[in-house]
């Protein structure tokens, strides 16, 4: 599934040079009994991702062969990928059900919990009242607020209201952000209301030195005056709902993103209306902005049409989940919940589940629960959403809705563990908090436990695709990829959540992007690199994006084809050729720790050299022997490495012992050829295996995933 993760970061030089053997490097296996770094078991450990898919594709996809051949791959946990949150969209997880307004199949919709059924296919619902010009889809919606249509509008989530949230004194007010393009000239604007309209507003505009960082991290809630500036005419009343012209300077003023921020409702309703939530929030038909001159002519600089191509780019703080029979999307497809326990992919293993909260209703979240519940179908947690922080909601706004969400399930049951957000990613760097990650957790999390609801946030998930530009040369990339990870995993340990919540990355890849490198031997390298820093770092559970069979994509930005994939298939659904990304997985959920359902511990290693080029992460199986993984990222030359044992209790330091089991994969065993949508594998071989019973320098081949694995003592 196609995501935008923004990540800033500077590229090291070009790390390609002549071929020859390079200096031996040491591998200090830093050894402290019984203090382990990380202590898990790899089949509870190492997951994948199963996410929605094109009208049509998951009969082609749940084919018999293919499933198991995704089981082959060695994977254990599955995380079910939501699809619908990114699209602005709502969830019918279960095609049966009622609508809060049944006679005319509208309104609020709830899924039946009842069990009497097999749910093999679910679908998502557009919304009609959408604000929001993009989405991280198929982006095939527009915004509402400039569809140049005075009979539609959009509208804000109800359950964002005071009703809804745990104080009635609590405000979460609401924003719509509008997009000239460019920097105009302007001192007007006209706002056509809807029902409900806002009593109490005020119109503002961005800082020009942050426009860049308004594009990329969305923070346009924040109210900090380095961001927004006000207008000579600021605050307005409006106990009518009119929608004359409002002045906002007497002088023009150069500016391209202005700001709507509502405080106030007028909780009026469409005539007609008998739900309460019509009434709650705030409801926008078309926004004019401009100027007006000397002549007293208001000219509007908003283009307004029904497309996302073509009108003016709006962002809105929240969307009504609102919606009609007719709204279903058949362009995209969910598998349905039945369909996935009993296919054999869940490997027995209880299951991450997400439910859809932003544009969704506490009682469908909770109507799934209780499916899942009732079918004894084992759940590893529910996820809250997915990707909040992109769809530029504000933390708090997350935590009110997190917070009625978990309260309704928790109340029926109890042992349901809680968690999210799948942060759409950790941004690195960014002017000084108010960007962060950190800054957007740390406000989530104060919420939850003002509210007293932080002991229902079990677990911390995070989406992790290092890389936008995966176009550009991967040699950099690959030796920098750990230090990314570092950082991030750095930044989420600083926050104020409890150090003893569990990290789940719940979607990886080397891109969030389509290119040539995710499905050539770099992608094996990435992935397995990602995962060793991860587990090092104390991370809990990683699941891979890309276990389904699937073909070939280009992205406009790249003109190389590519995809996070296993398997590459034909139309029908056949598989044609197994990925790198296949044999690097298997080689860690097979080689690296042999008893895949015993504990193994993990301990630190390092280099003389510091050499980014080899990164090394070693386990300790409960026999006592070791199992080290080893990549080396240098496309040209061969790395020789020396093993040893470190023991930081006893400061003795020893060669690491022999005989071993050594498992490589290469691009000995892997070549990739290029050829658009075409391009397949010319040389696709299972890893080796080798016998080492002296104690000599280990070859890492160029491009390689070497496991060394001592026997196992007598």
């Amino acid at each position: 599934m196609m995501r935008f993760f923004i990540i800033i970061f500077t590229l090291l030089p070009n790390y390609l040079s002549a071929q020859k053997e390079a200096e031996n490097t040491i591998i200090r296996i830093l050894y402290s009994p019984g203090h382990p770094v990380n202590s898990f078991t790899i089949n509870e450990t190492l997951g994948a991702c199963f996410d929605g898919h094109e009208s049509r594709e998951i009969n082609k996809i749940l084919r018999p062969e293919n499933i198991n051949a995704m089981l082959s791959s060695g994977y254990g946990p599955l995380t079910y990928r939501l699809r619908t949150e990114l699209a602005n969209e709502v969830w019918h997880w279960n095609p049966k059900g009622n609508w809060s307004d049944e006679k005319n199949k509208q309104g609020y919709w709830v899924s039946s919990s009842d069990t009497n059924n097999f749910i093999s296919m679910s679908y998502s619902y557009k919304l009609p009242r959408r604000g929001n010009t993009y989405d991280q889809g198929d982006n095939d919606g527009y915004s509402r607020i400039d569809d140049g249509n005075e009979k539609t509008f959009w509208k804000s989530n109800p359950y964002l209201d005071e009703k809804y949230s745990d104080s009635i004194a609590e405000k979460h007010p609401q924003w719509v952000v509008i997009d000239l393009g460019k920097e105009e000239y302007i001192n007007a604007i006209k706002i056509k209301w809807a029902q409900p309209y806002a009593t109490a507003f005020t119109i503002d505009y961005a800082a020009p030195p942050l426009y860049d960082y308004f594009i990329h991290f969305g923070y346009f809630e924040r109210s900090d005056s380095d961001l927004w500036m006000p207008f000579q005419h600021e605050l307005f009343t409006n106990q009518t709902g009119n929608d004359k012209i409002l002045m906002l300077s007497e002088e023009l003023i150069k500016c391209r993103f202005i700001r709507i921020r509502m405080y106030e409702s007028s909780h009026t309703a469409l005539p007609g209306s008998t739900d309460s939530r019509d009434s709650l929030g705030y409801a926008i038909r078309e926004i004019y902005v401009g100027k007006i001159n000397h002549k007293n002519i208001f000219t509007d600089l908003i283009h307004h049409f029904s497309n996302s191509s073509s009108q003016s780019k709006m962002y809105v703080s929240s969307t009504d989940c609102w919606h009609r029979a007719i709204d279903i999307n058949k362009q995209t497809e969910q598998a349905g919940i039945d369909r996935i326990y009993q296919s054999g992919l869940t490997n027995a293993l209880p299951t991450l589940i997400p439910v859809g909260i932003l544009y969704d209703t506490p009682e469908n979240a909770f109507a799934l629960v209780d499916y899942l519940e009732k079918k004894h179908y084992p759940v590893e947690g529910i996820e809250m959403g997915e990707e909040p922080d992109g769809q530029f909601i504000a933390p708090e706004d997350y935590a009110t809705l997190y917070t009625q969400w978990s309260k309704k399930i928790k109340e029926f049951y109890p042992n349901v563990r809680f968690g999210g957000p799948s942060l759409e990613t950790v941004i690195l760097q960014a002017p000084g908090e108010l960007f962060s990650t950190k800054t957007w957790l740390n406000r989530f999390y104060k919420y939850l436990q003002i509210h007293n609801t932080a002991n229902n946030f079990n677990f911390l998930s995070f989406e992790w695709y290092p890389f936008d530009d995966i176009c550009d040369n991967p040699v950099p990339q690959l030796a920098e990829a750990p230090d990314y990870l570092d950082s991030a995993m750095n930044d989420l340990h600083q926050t104020i959540i409890p150090k003893n919540i569990p990290i789940y990355i719940s979607e990886y890849g080397y891109s969030a992007f389509s290119g040539k490198s995710e499905v050539s031997i770099e992608g094996a390298l990435m992935n397995a690199d990602i995962v060793g820093k991860f587990l090092s770092l104390k991370g809990s559970k990683a699941f891979l994006y890309g276990l389904e069979p699937n073909q070939l994509e280009k992205n406009s930005n790249c003109s190389t084809f590519g995809n996070n994939m296993l398997f590459g298939r034909d139309d029908n659904g056949k598989i044609l050729y197994k990925t790198a990304t296949y044999y690097g997985l298997k080689m860690l959920t097979q080689y690296w720790a042999p008893y895949s359902k015993k504990t193994v511990s993990m301990y630190l290693s390092s280099d003389n050299a510091m050499n980014k080029k080899i990164s090394s992460y070693a386990l300790l199986s409960p026999d006592s022997s070791w199992s080290i993984l080893l990549i080396n990222k240098d496309p040209l030359k061969n790395q020789l490495v020396q093993l040893k044992i470190y023991n930081k209790e006893t400061g003795v330091e020893a060669p690491f012992n022999f005989p071993c089991t050594v498992y490589q994969y290469s691009s000995e065993q892997y070549k990739w050829k290029e050829h658009g949508f075409d391009g397949h594998p010319i040389l696709n071989l299972p890893p080796v295996v080798l016998r080492e019973k002296k104690i000599i320098p280990l070859k890492l081949p160029p491009y390689s995933l070497t496991i060394v694995r001592q026997q196992r003592n007598n």
